[in-house]
C-alpha cells in the first residue's frame, strides 16, 4: 500500500505525528522537505568532535548548519561552543524545534533564498558589466 504524503513528500505517518515527536522524526521532516523544495540535506557526523549539528541544509546558495532538537529541549554545553564557532565564522546555524520548527524553518529559508536569489543575480550582473568581457587588466581593477 502506497503511503499518503503532503505537498512536500512527506508521508501521512510522520505528517500526524505527536506534537513531542521524537528527534528522528523531527530530523526525518526537516530532510524530506528540504528535499522537496529543490534543497540538500546531509547528515553531519563528525567521529573525533562531538556537539556538531545534525544536519548541513544547502538551498539556493545558502549554507546552514542545522541543529534538531524536540520540543522543549535545549542545546548541550558542546552545541553551544559548535554554534558558535560557526557564527564566529560568520556561517548560518539554526536550532529546529519540533515538527512545527521545522515547517517554519523551511518557510523562512524559503523566503529569504528567493530574496538572497535577487540579490545575487542582480551582484553578479553588475560584477559583468564592471568587468566587460570578464578580462579586466590587473591595473584597472
Amino acid at each position: 500500500m502506497i503511503d499518503q504524503a503532503d505537498a512536500f513528500g512527506v508521508p501521512k505517518a510522520i505528517r500526524s505525528a505527536p506534537k513531542d515527536a521524537l528527534e528522528k522524526v523531527v530530523e526525518s521532516r526537516l530532510h524530506k522537505r528540504i528535499r522537496a523544495i529543490g534543497g540538500h540535506s546531509w547528515k553531519f557526523v563528525s567521529v573525533s568532535n562531538r556537539g556538531v549539528s545534525d544536519r548541513i541544509v544547502v538551498y539556493k546558495g545558502r549554507v546552514v548548519f542545522v541543529e534538531v532538537k524536540r520540543t522543549g529541549k535545549t542545546l548541550s554545553p558542546l552545541q553551544k561552543t559548535f554554534r558558535q564557532k560557526i557564527i564566529d565564522n560568520e556561517c548560518e546555524y539554526e536550532t529546529v524545534c519540533g515538527l512545527e520548527g521545522v515547517d517554519s524553518f523551511v518557510k523562512k529559508l524559503r523566503a529569504e533564498s528567493s530574496m538572497f536569489s535577487v540579490f545575487m543575480r542582480s551582484l553578479r550582473s553588475m560584477v559583468a558589466a564592471f568587468k566587460g568581457d570578464g578580462c579586466v587588466p590587473k591595473d584597472k581593477m
